[in-house]
C-alpha cells in the first residue's frame, strides 16, 4: 500500500468499530453489533481457513474463494443482527439492500462507457438476501460485472509479492462509474497484513497494516461498504438494463433519463458527464428498446455535469454560466438548464473515517485528517453540445472555429468573467443549442460568419467547461486569497503562467509595428468595420501600440550597450496574476497545434522532411510541464524571429498559414506586463487607453488579414486521423495514448451507451460528445494553484536572470515618455 498515495489514519478502524460497538444486537443482545458479528463461529472458521490458504497457498487465486466467503459470512451476520433480515419470515429471501461478494474470476469487470475492462480479485455489490444465501453455499456468482454495479473491491496479493498499486486502480475505476458514491472502500490482503482505503474526490487515505488474522479489519470493510451504500445519492442512480447504460437523475421536479459519456479521476473534481436522452420522464425501466431508439436516432436534450466542486471558490460554474446569460443568450458559450447544489465534503471531523452512521441525515462527510480540501457537490444541466475541434473539415474551418473562440471569451471578458482554462477539449466545434423551454434573446455579436458575409450568422464555436472560470472583481480584490491561482492545462497554458523562471524576450520593435501599419491600412476594409465597429475604441488601440512600438524601439536600441544584467534586457514576469492575454496566448497554441496536426486528404505530397520536426514540436508539447522548467521548452515556437522553425512543423500544403502564426507570436512576445494597466503594475510605465483585452483585439485583427489574402490552400482534412508522428530516440517521443490530444482524436472505448452492439450505430453521436480523452481532473493537479512559481526550485537560469528583471522600463526610456 505504500505505493498507493494515501494518508495514514491510525483511527481508521478504530472509528468505525466505535460507531457498531454503541448498537445492541438484534438476536444477540447485550452484545453489541461489532461484537456479535465477530462472535459467529461462522465467521471465525471462516478467518482461520483464509488465513490457511495464506499460508499454504503458491498463487493469489487460490486465496480468492476463502476471502469472498469471509467477507460475505461477516455481510450475513451484519444482515442478521442488525435486524435488516429476520430469516424466520417468509419475505427474508426478498430482502435487498445486501452486499454480496464475489470473485468474478475469469471475467473481467466490465468498463462500458470508460473502457476500464480491468479485474479486481474481490467485488461487491447489492443484491437480495437470496442472492447472498446461493453465495454462500459456494455457487459463485461469475456472470458479467459491470463497474456502475460495483460496492467495493479487493485485492489479493500472492506470497512474495510486492504491492503494486493495482488496488489503487481499481478503486478509482469505481468511484468514476458511481456518480451515487461519496465514498468507495477497497481492501488488499498480503500474507501478514491487511490494508483498508477509502477514496472520496476529496482524497485517499488508508488505515496503514493491520494484523491479517485480526477480524477487526475485515468487518470494517464489509461494515464500511454498507455504510457507503447506504449514504449514496438517491436522486441519481444507475438503472439495470441489458445492453444500454442508463441513469436516472431527479433534478428539480424533473426526472431525466441518463446515458453518460465521460468521468473524471479521483480524488479531484470527478466531474460525471451524461447526455440527456430525449424520452418522456414517464417511461419505466424496462422500456429499454425505446430509450435506445432515442438515443440513437434523436438529438440529445442536453448534457448533465455532476461534480465536486471546491469549496473556497465564491461562485460556481452554474452560477457563472447564469450570470453570463443573464441579459440573453452569449452567442458561442455553452447554456445553462437547471443548476443545483448538493451536499459537501468536509475536513473538518476528528478523523478520516469519522463519517455519519447509518441512517444519519447530515449532508457533511469527511476527508482526511490533515487535507484542508472541501469539495461541494454540484447539478448542472447543459443546453449545449459540440464536438471536438479534431472534427473541423479544413483549415479555414479550423481557424474560423478559434476566431469565434476569443470573440466570446472577449464577450465572457465583458460580463465581468475571465475564462482561465482555455484548451483543446473546452474549445468545440459544430455547436448545437437545445434550450427547451427557456427561450430568451441571443445577444448580437459580430461572428466571423456575419463579417465574412456567409449564410450562417451563429458563432462556429462552443466554448466550455467554466470550473476555473473566475469574476475579474474576485481575481483583483486584495482580500480574496484565491486571487492568484494560475490555471490551465499543461500543453496550452501560457508561458509567462507555466515557467518559474522568467523569459527573455528580446526586443523586436520591427515586428510590432509592421503590425500595427497594417492594422491601420485595413481598418477601413468592410471586414475590419463589421469586427470593429468602434471607431473611437480603434483609435485608442492603434494609439497604444504607437507608444509600445517606441518604447520597444527604446529598449532595442538600449539592449545592444546595455549590461547583461541591465532591466533593459526585459523577461516574462513569473509574478503576474491570471491576465485575459493570457489566455488568448492559450488559442495561438491551440492555433499551432491543431495547424500541425492538421492531416490534408486529397493529393499526395511528401510531407516526410517535416514530419520529423512535427514529432519533435509534438514531443515538446506533450512533454511541458507546470512550473518544473527553467523556462518553457515550447518557447522557440512563440519566439518570432523563428518563423521558420514554426513552418517547418506544418504539413506542405498548410505553410501558407505560417504568416498569420508568426504575427501572433510577434505581438504575443512583446513584453505586455511592462506596458498593461493591471492593477500590481504601480512601477510600470502605463498606457492607459490600452485595455487588458488588447490580446483579443489584435489576435482577431490578424485573423481576419489571413481571411483578406487571396490563393489560400483549404485541403479537407482527415477527422478520423491526423498526422503520424515519429516515435523513437531520435525524437524523444513514446508512442502516445490514443485518448490523448497527441492523437487529436479518442477511441471508441471513450464513448458510452453500447455494451457489446450498435457501435456503429452510436457513433454519431458520440461525434458530439468526443472529449478527446480531456482527463480534467488530471489537468487540475498538474495546476500550480497559489504557490509563487519565481520560487520554485527548478528555477536555474544562469547569470542574473535567476533573479527576475522587467517589473518597470529602464530610465531612459521613462524620462522618454
Amino acid at each position: 500500500m505504500d505505493t498507493i498515495p494515501a494518508t495514514v489514519d491510525a483511527e481508521y478502524v478504530t472509528n468505525a468499530k466505535g460507531f457498531y460497538e454503541h448498537i445492541a444486537s438484534a438476536n444477540a443482545a447485550p452484545k453489541s453489533l461489532w461484537e456479535a458479528i465477530g462472535d459467529e463461529p461462522g465467521v471465525k472458521a471462516a478467518l482461520a481457513t483464509l488465513l490457511n490458504s495464506i499460508a499454504t497457498s503458491r498463487t493469489e487465486g487460490e486465496r480468492y474463494a476463502p476471502a469472498v466467503r469471509l467477507c460475505n459470512l461477516i455481510s450475513q451476520a451484519y444482515a442478521l443482527h442488525s435486524g435488516h433480515v429476520v430469516e424466520s419470515h417468509e419475505n427474508a429471501s426478498d430482502v435487498d439492500d445486501i452486499v454480496v461478494f464475489t470473485n468474478p474470476w475469469t471475467q473481467p469487470t466490465k468498463g462500458d462507457y470508460l473502457g476500464i475492462n480491468t479485474k479486481a480479485d474481490v467485488i461487491s455489490f447489492v443484491a437480495d438476501y437470496a442472492k447472498l444465501r446461493t453465495a454462500l453455499t459456494g455457487v459463485a456468482y461469475c456472470e458479467a460485472m459491470y463497474w456502475q454495479h460495483g460496492l467495493s473491491v479487493g485485492d489479493l496479493e500472492a506470497e512474495n509479492e510486492e504491492c503494486n498499486g493495482q488496488i489503487m486502480d481499481y478503486v478509482v475505476a469505481l468511484k468514476r462509474y458511481r456518480p451515487d458514491l461519496t465514498e468507495v472502500h477497497a481492501f488488499q490482503a498480503e500474507k501478514k497484513s491487511l490494508y483498508l482505503c477509502t477514496l472520496s474526490p476529496a482524497g485517499m487515505w488508508s488505515s496503514g497494516a493491520l494484523p491479517v488474522h485480526e477480524l477487526d479489519g475485515w468487518i470494517a470493510h464489509v461494515l464500511l461498504a454498507y455504510r457507503s451504500h447506504e449514504l449514496r445519492d438517491r436522486t441519481v442512480r444507475c438503472v439495470d438494463m441489458e445492453r444500454f447504460v442508463r441513469w436516472d437523475l431527479e433534478l428539480g421536479n424533473r426526472t431525466l433519463v441518463l446515458a453518460p459519456f465521460e468521468a473524471g479521476d479521483v480524488p479531484g473534481r470527478n466531474s460525471w458527464i451524461a447526455m440527456e436522452v430525449d424520452v418522456p420522464t414517464s417511461i419505466t425501466a424496462h422500456d429499454e428498446d425505446q430509450v435506445r431508439k432515442a438515443f440513437l436516432e434523436l438529438p440529445p436534450a442536453g448534457v448533465v455535469k455532476v461534480s465536486w466542486q471546491g469549496t473556497r471558490r465564491l461562485v460556481r460554474e452554474g452560477q457563472l454560466l447564469g450570470e453570463a446569460h443573464a441579459d440573453g443568450w452569449i452567442p458561442g458559450l455553452v447554456r445553462t438548464g437547471d443548476y443545483h447544489p448538493g451536499p459537501r465534503l468536509s475536513s473538518t471531523a476528528a478523523s478520516a473515517s469519522n463519517l455519519p452512521v447509518i441512517g444519519s441525515d447530515s449532508e457533511l462527510v469527511t476527508a482526511p485528517v490533515v487535507s484542508d480540501i472541501e469539495r461541494q457537490k454540484t447539478f448542472l444541466e447543459l443546453r449545449s453540445i459540440g464536438q471536438p475541434l479534431s472534427r473541423c473539415t479544413d483549415p479555414l474551418h479550423f481557424i474560423k472555429v478559434i476566431y469565434d473562440a476569443i470573440e466570446t471569451h472577449l464577450h465572457l471578458w465583458e460580463k465581468g468573467i475571465l475564462h482561465r482554462d482555455i484548451s483543446w477539449g473546452n474549445v468545440m466545434c459544430n455547436p448545437i443549442h437545445t434550450d427547451g423551454v427557456d427561450q430568451r434573446q441571443v445577444l448580437e455579436r459580430p461572428c466571423i460568419a456575419r463579417i465574412l458575409g456567409e449564410d450562417l450568422k451563429d458563432p462556429y464555436c462552443l466554448l466550455t467547461d467554466l470550473d476555473h472560470a473566475w469574476r475579474w472583481k474576485d481575481l483583483i480584490s486584495e482580500t480574496y486569497e484565491p486571487r492568484l491561482h494560475r490555471t490551465g492545462t499543461p500543453l496550452l497554458i501560457s508561458s509567462e503562467l507555466s515557467s518559474p523562471c522568467p523569459i527573455r524576450l528580446p526586443a523586436r520593435p520591427g515586428g510590432v509595428r509592421t503590425l500595427r501599419n497594417a492594422f491601420k491600412r485595413l481598418e477601413e476594409h468592410v471586414f475590419f468595420k463589421e469586427a470593429f465597429p468602434d471607431a473611437e475604441a480603434n483609435n485608442a488601440f492603434l494609439s497604444s501600440l504607437d507608444i509600445v512600438v517606441k518604447f520597444e524601439t527604446e529598449r532595442s536600441f538600449l539592449t545592444i550597450v546595455a549590461d547583461e544584467d541591465s532591466s533593459a534586457h526585459a523577461t516574462t514576469n513569473p509574478h503576474l496574476r491570471h491576465l485575459p492575454r493570457h489566455d488568448v496566448e492559450s488559442f495561438y497554441w491551440i492555433l499551432l497545434w491543431g495547424l500541425a496536426r492538421g492531416n490534408p486528404m486529397g493529393e499526395v505530397h511528401d510531407d516526410r522532411a517535416s514530419i520529423k520536426e512535427l514529432s519533435i514540436f509534438a514531443w515538446r508539447m506533450i512533454n511541458h510541464t507546470i512550473g518544473e522548467d527553467d523556462s518553457d521548452v515550447r518557447q522557440p515556437y512563440m519566439e518570432h524571429l523563428r518563423q521558420t522553425l514554426t513552418a517547418g512543423v506544418l504539413h506542405i500544403r498548410l505553410k501558407f498559414y505560417a504568416t498569420m502564426l508568426h504575427n501572433i507570436a510577434v505581438y504575443l512576445s512583446i513584453p505586455w506586463h511592462l506596458y498593461e494597466p493591471y492593477p500590481e503594475n504601480k512601477s510600470a510605465v502605463r498606457i492607459p487607453a490600452l485595455p487588458l483585452e488588447h490580446a483579443h483585439h489584435a489576435v482577431r485583427r490578424i485573423i481576419l488579414m489571413m481571411f483578406l489574402e487571396k490563393d489560400k490552400p483549404v485541403p479537407k482534412f482527415n477527422v478520423e486521423r491526423p498526422r503520424p508522428l515519429l516515435v523513437g530516440t531520435e525524437t524523444g517521443l513514446k508512442q502516445p495514448s490514443e485518448n490523448t490530444p497527441a492523437t487529436g482524436r479518442a477511441g471508441i472505448k471513450r464513448f458510452n451507451p453500447q455494451r457489446a452492439q450498435d457501435i456503429p450505430a452510436a457513433k454519431r453521436v458520440k461525434e458530439y460528445f468526443d472529449r478527446e480523452g480531456r482527463d480534467e481532473d488530471r489537468e487540475e493537479e498538474r495546476r500550480p494553484d497559489e504557490e509563487a512559481l519565481v520560487d520554485h526550485p527548478s528555477c536555474k537560469s544562469s547569470g542574473a536572470y535567476k533573479k527576475y528583471r522587467g517589473t518597470a522600463l529602464p530610465a531612459d526610456i521613462e524620462h522618454a515618455v
